[in-house]
């Protein structure tokens, strides 16, 4: 079992808390992207029907569609996933702060704190 200096642990403290408020920000940015996109499939929806869904099918209306609902399930799917933490903490033996880091399927990295 290693010990970390203080003027390690302090950095490494600040480094943690940056990170932390860094995700914080992402969080806040990605719901007010997710709401604004909301917005706007709601204020386009009669438009969208009337000229892609009642037009012929072609390439241009599959990627106008690809693209519209593509960027709504991943910011959703986004949103969900910096919202709502499902991650157990782990004690490292080698740190000052238990931290366990989780890959999530869209290769993201999340940090979960246990600071209790």
């Amino acid at each position: 079992m290693s010990t970390i200096s203080p003027p390690a642990a302090a950095a490494q403290e600040a480094a943690l808390l940056q990170l932390i408020m860094d995700s914080q920000t992402t969080n806040y940015l990605t719901a007010a992207a997710l709401t604004l996109v909301i917005l706007e499939h709601i204020s386009t929806f009669k438009e969208e029907i009337e000229y892609v869904w009642k037009s012929r099918l072609s390439l241009w209306s599959v990627l106008y569609v690809w693209t519209r609902y593509a960027t709504l399930i991943a910011l959703a799917t986004d949103a969900s996933c910096g919202f709502i933490r499902h991650a157990r903490t782990s004690r490292d033996d080698d740190s000052s702060f238990p931290v366990m880091f989780r890959p999530m399927s869209n290769s993201k990295m999340w940090v979960c704190l246990h600071l209790g």
